[in-house]
């Protein structure tokens, strides 16, 4: 995807990401020691928000 693909793509779901962002910060403070990864998708499964053990980040993106 483009730099100016993602921001459009980001810019559209402004809304459910500032919703929904607060929620996985909290969720992430819940489980911050068990290894964990939640993302935010848009309908498509283009991922908007992640947040989780940077490890088990690292291994996500290198799967991609």
């Amino acid at each position: 995807m483009e730099q100016h693909e993602l921001k459009q793509l980001l810019e559209k779901n402004e809304t459910i990401i500032r919703a929904a962002k607060p929620f996985i910060q909290n969720l992430y403070q819940f489980f911050r020691a068990s290894s964990f990864v939640v993302v935010l998708t848009d309908v498509e499964g283009y991922i908007l928000e992640l947040f989780g053990d940077q490890d088990r980040i690292r291994s996500a993106r290198d799967l991609s």
